[in-house]
């Protein structure tokens, strides 16, 4: 795959600007890898609607271009889009925010009513997703920019005091590590569903005989509940190694911000407590991304 790579006598802005978007494409590759979607999913008609959804007006201005004079092309846009996907994690982006929040409030960061403001418009951003009004917009790149434009737009400048001690580094972690936890949980509950139907499905076929198989050729004869029951055994090793990684993930990343913590006075136990972690990660350094 060709990354974009410039000259050895670019200017040093193109350098670190370039070396930023072969990084957004590595997350959205593995974010891709994870949702099982399409790594060139700004190709697909779910991206094209997005990225078409504000052709009109002028474009966001990027968080990493304040040194460009120029918007983005609509090219290299559609390249660099991550929202046509990663808008599958607006439930723990929102969850996220809501424990943040709070958090900042309880510990004299920002004020109570700075906090109800907030909390009342990601109350009103999610209604708008959950009833598909939500204008997804692909200049704005991805679901956690969606969303922060969107709550500055509704609530003013409260909603800028959400990047207090929180960076976007620890933001996305954190939100990837929640879907992580919350799809593992739904496919555990549908391998529960496949074991009993297995079982049950073996209950109801006593004494049935059938040829069992090995290198393609009929090797012996048993019972279908024999062979019925291997498979639910099996289903039960992969909800083991499921639950396995369940409990390594389940430590929140929160707290560490653009690298590694801040000093401010936050309660990272208290944000990892509301967003249901064991606990926050032991070590600060580099928002969990070492795993």
């Amino acid at each position: 795959m060709w990354h974009p790579r410039p000259d050895a006598d670019a200017h040093p802005v193109a350098i670190r600007e370039c070396g930023r978007v072969k990084e957004r494409w590595c997350f959205r590759f593995f974010v891709c890898r994870i949702m099982n979607l399409p790594p060139l999913s700004a190709a697909s008609s779910d991206a094209t609607a997005v990225a078409n959804a504000h052709d009109a007006g002028e474009k966001e201005v990027k968080l990493w271009g304040g040194r460009f004079k120029e918007t983005m092309t609509p090219a290299v846009e559609k390249f660099s889009e991550s929202v046509s996907f990663d808008k599958k994690l607006y439930k723990d982006d929102l969850a996220g925010s809501r424990a943040h929040a709070s958090m900042l409030s309880k510990q004299g960061l920002i004020s109570e009513h700075d906090l109800e403001v907030i909390l009342q418009g990601i109350d009103e951003i999610e209604r708008q997703i959950e009833a598909g009004n939500f204008m997804w917009r692909a200049d704005r790149e991805d679901v956690h920019m969606n969303i922060e434009a969107a709550l500055i737009d509704l609530v003013g400048e409260s909603a800028k005091k959400l990047h207090t001690a929180r960076s976007r580094n620890d933001q996305v972690v954190t939100d990837v590590r929640l879907w992580c936890r919350r799809s593992i949980d739904q496919i555990i509950n549908n391998i529960i569903e496949l074991q009993v139907t297995l079982v049950n499905l073996a209950a109801n076929n006593k004494g049935l005989v059938v040829p069992g198989y090995t290198h393609l050729q009929r090797a012996q004869p048993l019972l279908l509940q024999h062979l019925l029951l291997a498979y639910v055994e099996q289903l039960e090793r992969d909800a083991g190694r499921l639950n396995d990684c369940r409990a390594r993930l389940n430590y929140s990343p929160l707290g560490s911000c653009a690298l590694a913590g801040t000093g401010l006075p936050i309660d990272r136990f208290a944000t990892a407590k509301a967003l249901g972690f064991i606990a926050p990660l032991r070590n600060s350094f580099g928002p969990g991304l070492l795993d």
